[in-house]
């Protein structure tokens, strides 16, 4: 499978962050770019980010989705999805009409191994058709060996359940019942289209499921453009905008058995105003 470009995502004002973008850049063989983050952690800078993107409500916020506790967006959370927003509209607008897999990486990942990387995708091959919107290369992931037992009666109850729930006013539009089904990644399913399902079985890829995190992945041109336009007004954070899409079938997403990118465990998050606060769990 051909990578047209990679895409890097990093915080001009973070200097180790971005010595650290470019080795993992040039490590891999692949042409690359790399992206200034919009960095919304000051007034100026979050003002600068939201008359570029516009800044949604909860009344933007998919029904279901977001516990009411949750609140808004964090400065730091507008500013990693206005960053992801932007790589996916140079993806969509870059060849009108071509489609391509491109990379995408924040500056705290590390690729372990580049070759092992480079290797699964040379061994994809080029038969996929069309191409898998959404490939992960690492993410925190509800993992498939710790789901419960019976876990797929329980996720069929609770489709059941909304599906009736959903003949009232107030439950119409609901999405838990998606998120619950999809809670896990699972073998490709008849919703993948042939020949890619039997691919991704073939190469042992699993439908991805709910997860955390957006630091490494690939994506396709038209599902780039899918989460462009799904993205904005900007509600949620970047991991649950994939989650909605790929839960409601709005985009097909793999994740490999083994995460070829992770976050790096000795930097802190730039979400959050807590520098010490990490969403990595080793």
């Amino acid at each position: 499978m051909d990578i047209t470009r990679v895409h890097m995502i990093s915080l001009a004002a973070e200097t180790e962050r971005r010595a650290h973008a470019k080795g993992v850049l040039a490590s891999l063989p692949w042409p690359s770019t790399l992206h200034d983050a919009c960095d919304c952690r000051t007034p100026a800078g979050l003002a600068e980010t939201t008359k570029r993107f516009a800044l949604g409500d909860e009344g933007d916020v998919p029904m279901g989705y977001r516990p009411k506790w949750r609140g808004p967006l964090a400065p730091g959370e507008v500013g990693c999805l206005a960053s992801h927003v932007a790589v996916w509209q140079a993806i969509a607008n870059a060849q009108a009409g071509k489609e391509e897999l491109h990379i995408v990486l924040e500056d705290d990942v590390m690729v372990p191994n580049p070759a092992a990387l480079t290797a699964f995708f040379a061994g994809l091959g080029n038969a996929w058709d069309p191409l898998p919107e959404l490939l992960y290369l690492g993410y925190e992931r509800f993992e498939p060996a710790g789901r419960p037992r019976h876990w797929s009666l329980v996720s069929t109850l609770g489709n059941w359940a909304m599906a009736l729930g959903q003949t009232l006013p107030s439950l119409r539009h609901d999405i838990r019942h998606h998120l619950l089904a999809r809670r896990y990644p699972r073998p490709a399913t008849a919703a993948v289209a042939e020949p890619n399902r039997t691919l991704a079985r073939q190469h042992h890829l699993l439908e991805a499921g709910l997860h955390d995190g957006t630091w490494g992945y690939a994506i396709s041109t038209t599902g780039a453009h899918k989460l462009a336009q799904l993205a904005i007004p900007m509600c949620l954070r970047s991991d649950e905008l994939i989650n909605v899409a790929a839960a409601t079938g709005v985009l097909t997403a793999f994740t490999p058995m083994e995460k070829l990118a992770i976050p790096r465990s000795d930097m802190a998050s730039t979400l959050f105003e807590d520098r010490d606060f990490r969403t990595y769990t080793p």
